[in-house]
């Protein structure tokens, strides 16, 4: 699939010395695939979202009820309601990560 100028970019080869967190996106599509992959290296990588408009972030969970979160290369369809903001972080990042954090409309 091509990308489209919906498609959101959380970071592109992101390395870390803490925990760090990507800046939240307004995700205008209710539907999209969440793309996470490169070198881990023991981090995690877990979306997140706002229920308030930005002031708190909580971790978002899969139709089983399970956290979203990735510790080794995945993806994962998603739907969010429209405009709400999303977020990746990343929490306990080695000497060698580097993690893209994509997602795109479908």
């Amino acid at each position: 699939m091509a990308a489209t100028t919906d498609d959101l970019v959380f970071f592109t080869a992101r390395t870390t010395d803490g925990n760090s967190t990507a800046y939240p996106m307004s995700f205008p599509n209710r539907k999209g695939q969440l793309d996470v992959y490169g070198t881990f290296d023991g981090c995690t990588v877990t979306l997140q979202y706002s229920p308030d408009g930005g002031t708190t972030y909580v971790t978002a969970r899969d139709a089983s009820y399970s956290d979203i979160s990735f510790t080794a290369n995945g993806s994962i369809a998603i739907e969010a309601p429209l405009g709400e903001l999303l977020r990746c972080a990343v929490t306990n990042d080695g000497a060698s990560t580097s993690i893209t954090a994509k997602l795109k409309v479908i």
